[in-house]
């Protein structure tokens, strides 16, 4: 048996437990035995040990519920630590066992994830690096876990930011393009002009022709036929220009009718001839019988010196070009407005006889009110072209059968202005050039444009008015049948004090019946 026996039924056994107590008193460690003893009496549960006959022994004991019994159970230390050294052994063992085979398996993942990791870092760096075009090479993007998620995230951002850049480059390309470029004729502008002549100056090139050209009436064009055919003018020539381009020279279009055309490499023949080529494709288009006929004024130099800038080689170009616009602005201005009669005529404006009727009328007030020869001439002059500035209203308003909208007639109003600037560019019309302007001014101040009254309009435009008015009743219109003679007189009548002049309308209406 194990441990020695306190109580059994069997007295011979307790017997020769009590014997060995009693021995053990007189032992060193009786005291450590009496302490357990003593909490055994007190019933108290606990372990302890003591030293026996040399042998050190542990004693565990508790006390027997519902009695005053102890239960105690001894056994030599050695042996029981014996047996927890060897299950604390096998912990240890396993627990190192466990450690390395977690190092194991940390160390493995550690190498799993290492990998894509780094290689996310890598194209972290490129990205940074403004480098959008890095794949996946691993193909980890294809992986089902949080790494492909990760990967798949790399691979949206650079294909999102890649495509910006994309754009982002090709709006560079086309904002670059926009600042250098005229967005009409697609010639260079003046800003790129600016730039390429620093570079020229510094480069010290010699010879640099210089041909700077302007568009004669250009303004002109743009009143009386549209902005339109200005435009197509404009782009013609720049055409023209284009047809004759080297490379290396630069065609600009530096204002709104001006053009400059850069040389490098041609002397004074070789520019004046340019001029000569670029004038006779003028001509070339003048004859197909366009519209609106290209007029152009150009003026050439030469820079020989490198030491001679070429924006002052520019300046002397264009007061050559200025000379010899003086020569050809009247002609061109002469030619603009026949090429207007023409227009008006071939739009049907002018009714037949309409103009030589409105001439008499007139011509028979201005007798009866005394004028002289050459104020009943001029007279006459503002009865054919007062209306000329109708030529820069549109047909669908010009030419409207039925009544103008609002809007159309504000459009309308407009032919009296445009009147005036044609007027004032023809030396044979600028007589005439204000009376044209103020044709539609009412008597009572309600006309336009300039709102004026009375006597402040001029005689000539208040003859012309009644006349005119008069001449327009007893016609046909698209939009309604003539009126009647006396029907037309008793408009007149109703007018004067409002529209017309009322003492004018009495000589008028006295001088008519009596023919």
């Amino acid at each position: 048996h194990q441990g020695d026996t306190i109580a059994h039924p069997e007295f011979k056994r307790v017997e020769e437990a009590q014997n060995h107590i009693l021995e053990a008193r007189t032992d060193e460690g009786f005291e450590e035995l009496a302490s357990l003893e003593q909490r055994m009496i007190q019933h108290i549960a606990g372990v302890g040990s003591y030293d026996f006959e040399q042998v050190r022994k542990i004693m565990g004991f508790a006390p027997v519920p519902r009695t005053d019994w102890s239960i105690a159970v001894t056994a030599v230390e050695d042996e029981v630590l014996a047996e927890l050294n060897t299950m604390q052994r096998g912990i240890i063992g396993t627990s190192v066992l466990a450690i390395l085979l977690g190092l194991l398996l940390a160390f493995y993942l550690g190498r799993q994830l290492r990998r894509p990791l780094l290689h996310a870092a890598w194209r972290c760096q490129e990205m940074a690096a403004g480098n959008f075009s890095t794949v996946d090479r691993e193909g980890y993007s294809q992986s089902k876990d949080e790494i492909g998620t990760l990967f798949q995230g790399f691979d949206k951002i650079n294909q999102d930011v890649s495509k910006l850049i994309e754009e982002l480059r090709h709006s560079k390309q086309r904002f670059q393009h926009m600042a250098e470029h005229d967005a009409l004729t697609g010639l260079h502008n003046r800003y790129y002009v600016e730039t390429r002549v620093r570079k020229l100056d510094k480069e010290e090139i010699v010879p640099i022709g210089v041909i700077v050209c302007d568009l004669d009436g250009l303004k002109l064009v743009n009143d009386t036929f549209g902005e339109k055919n200005g435009d197509k003018l404009l782009l013609v020539f720049a055409d023209i220009l284009k047809k004759h381009k080297q490379p290396g020279w630069t065609i600009a279009r530096s204002s709104g009718d001006e053009y400059l055309v850069l040389l490098p490499g041609l002397g004074i023949n070789e520019t004046e001839e340019l001029c000569h080529q670029i004038k006779k494709s003028i001509e070339e288009y003048n004859h197909t019988e366009p519209e609106v006929p290209l007029s152009v004024s150009m003026g050439s130099a030469v820079r020989l010196d490198s030491q001679y800038k070429i924006s002052d080689t520019i300046i002397e170009a264009v007061q050559h070009m200025h000379h010899r616009k003086l020569f050809q602005h009247k002609s061109m201005r002469s030619t603009l407005v026949d090429l207007v009669m023409k227009t008006l005529e071939a739009r049907d404006y002018f009714t037949e006889g309409h103009t030589d009727r409105l001439q008499g009328l007139v011509r028979m007030m201005a007798d009866d009110l005394d004028f002289r020869d050459h104020q009943i001439d001029t007279l006459c002059l503002l009865a054919r072209f007062h209306d000329i500035g109708k030529v820069g209203i549109p047909d669908h308003i010009l030419l409207k059968p039925g009544r103008l909208t609002k809007e159309e007639y504000q459009q309308m109003k407009k032919h009296s202005e445009i009147g005036y600037r044609i007027a004032r560019t023809s030396p044979d019309l600028a007589p005439i050039a204000d009376w044209i302007l103020m044709h539609h001014e009412w008597w009572d101040g309600s006309g336009y444009p300039l709102g004026i009254k009375g006597e402040e309009i001029p005689i000539e435009c208040r003859i012309l008015a009644i006349a005119d008015a008069f001449d327009a009743m007893v016609s046909d219109r698209p939009y309604r049948k003539a009126l009647s003679f006396q029907e037309a007189l008793e408009q007149l009548k109703n007018g004067a004090g409002t529209q017309f002049d009322p003492y004018l309308v009495e000589q008028f209406i006295f001088r008519i019946q009596s023919i």
